[in-house]
C-alpha cells in the first residue's frame, strides 16, 4: 500500500489534530497515522485514504462469500461446516443445528432433498439464538440452552434456502440449505 504525504499550512485547528483523528485529503476521508512533524515551518502528515484502507482489508479479508448476494455463508468455502439431513421412517428429513457462543451455526450448510425438513436448533452457550429460514418465513423462536426449538419447512423445489439467527445476523450467524 502506498503512503501519501501532504503538506498543510499551519493553522490553529490543524495544530490541534492528533494521530488517529479523521482528516480530509483529495476529497477522501483519511486517518492521520503519525503525529504531525514540523519541516521548514510547515506541518507534514502521512495519511492513507480510508477508501484504500478498505480495499486492503477486503483483499486480505475473512473469505466471506455471499450466497445470492444475501450476506449468507455458503458454497464450498473451507470454513463451512456441512451436514446432511437424514430421512426418517415417516419420510420427513431431520437435522440438528447447534448455535454457539461464537455466533456460528454448526452445520452452516445443510444438504437436503425436496420435501419436508425438520430442523432442531440447540443452543450450546448462555446466548439465546433462533433459526429463521428467510425465504419461507419459518422460525424456531428464541432458543435457550437446554430448551431446543424446532421448525419444519417444506422444501418444494431444488435450490438454496438461506437461514439466519435474527438476533445475530450482523455477526454473520448465517447458513444455507442446499436442496438437490
Amino acid at each position: 500500500m502506498r503512503k501519501m504525504a501532504r503538506l498543510a499550512a499551519p493553522a490553529p485547528a490543524a495544530a490541534q489534530r492528533r494521530a488517529g483523528q479523521r482528516t480530509r485529503s483529495a476529497g477522501l476521508t483519511a486517518r492521520t497515522l503519525a503525529p504531525a512533524q514540523h519541516r521548514g515551518g510547515r506541518r507534514a502528515r502521512i495519511v492513507i485514504p480510508t477508501a484504500l484502507l478498505g480495499v486492503a482489508l477486503t483483499a486480505g479479508g475473512c473469505g466471506f462469500a455471499g450466497a445470492h448476494g444475501s450476506g449468507v455463508h455458503g458454497g464450498s468455502s473451507a470454513g463451512n461446516r456441512v451436514g446432511t439431513a437424514t430421512t426418517g421412517a415417516n419420510g420427513v428429513q431431520h437435522i440438528t443445528v447447534k448455535g454457539d457462543e461464537n455466533m456460528r451455526f454448526t452445520p452452516n450448510v445443510i444438504k437436503a432433498h425436496p420435501g419436508k425438513l425438520e430442523i432442531t436448533l440447540v443452543t450450546t452457550g448462555a446466548t439465546p439464538h433462533d433459526l429463521q429460514v428467510t425465504k419461507l418465513h419459518a422460525n424456531t423462536g428464541m432458543v435457550k440452552k437446554g430448551k431446543p426449538g424446532e421448525v419444519e419447512v417444506d422444501l418444494s423445489s431444488a435450490g438454496r434456502y438461506d437461514f439466519v439467527c435474527t438476533y445475530h445476523v450482523r455477526q454473520h450467524m448465517t447458513g444455507v440449505i442446499e436442496v438437490s
